[in-house]
């Protein structure tokens, strides 16, 4: 187990005993814990949504094989965002009207609802998805202000704290944590390190992979801009009280100095991100 471990749990979780939380660092981050693998129709739609550009042809192969993704392009399509005159009736047309960047944000959602927002405490796992479907929003509109390479900018958002339901299910797996008085703190100390394992277990993106582990971290060297942005983003949804979070920013705060944004810009784009809608 990495020693960073536990110095990750005491200073996250300050109110958990320190027993507690080096057992359960051990636990969750010991080598041969096992955690969820990708199904394989999972994996052939990360495959898709990790090019930056595939052939409609090899996307429709795989969709049709996929319902449930083929009926929330066509929901996609026909929705308020991107209706037409005409329904899109067929799977080409509706791809055809979404194009490849919707098309892969939509697949990064399908594949985050089925392997991360998924499974017990169903009230959590809903307020989990809202915040993070909402980060995901704001860091795609923060980096294309920012001139941030954008390509996975939805994505990073959106997958920011996989860590968490997966800390939980761990968590559940130990009869005597299931009830423990500060097992949020737990969850809120090791849900970087447990996702980032997770995603380097599932091949995502590089810098996906950073994101989830060094959202909380910025300071860890070789730190990617889009992990910044994603940091960004989380602040303005806080201030905005998504899925229940609160926290106030301040513009001046210095991860937006970080960020090349000063005082003004940062209102502008707080006032901008308040329009952002759920998915």
């Amino acid at each position: 187990m990495p020693p960073v471990g536990a110095a990750i749990a005491w200073r996250d979780a300050p109110e958990a005993d320190a027993e507690t939380l080096a057992r359960v660092t051990r636990i969750v981050l010991d080598p041969a814990f096992r955690y969820p693998s990708l199904p394989e129709s999972a994996t052939e739609l990360l495959a898709l949504a990790s090019h930056e550009e595939v052939p409609y042809r090899e996307i429709d192969a795989v969709i049709r094989r996929e319902p449930l993704v083929a009926a929330r392009i066509l929901a996609v399509a026909n929705s308020a965002r991107f209706r037409l005159d005409i329904p899109a009736i067929s799977l080409r047309s509706a791809m055809m009207r979404l194009g490849w960047g919707t098309l892969r944000e939509v697949l990064w959602q399908v594949l985050a609802d089925s392997q991360v927002f998924h499974g017990p405490e169903r009230t959590k796992l809903t307020q989990l998805r809202a915040h993070c479907t909402w980060v995901a929003q704001c860091t795609r509109m923060l980096a294309l202000h920012l001139a941030v390479d954008t390509e996975y900018a939805y994505a990073a958002g959106l997958l920011h704290d996989l860590g968490r339901p997966l800390t939980r299910r761990a968590l559940l797996e130990c009869p005597e944590l299931r009830a423990h008085a500060h097992r949020q703190d737990l969850v809120d100390a090791l849900h970087a390190p447990v996702g980032e394992r997770v995603a380097q277990a599932w091949n995502l993106p590089a810098v996906i992979v950073q994101t989830v582990g060094s959202h909380h971290r910025l300071e860890r060297p070789g730190t990617d801009p889009l992990v910044w942005v994603v940091a960004a983003a989380e602040r303005f949804g806080d201030h905005h009280q998504i899925a229940g979070r609160s926290g106030p920013l301040d513009p001046e705060e210095p991860l937006f100095a970080r960020l090349g944004l000063s005082p003004p810009e940062v209102l502008v784009l707080l006032a901008a991100s308040a329009r952002l809608g759920a998915v």
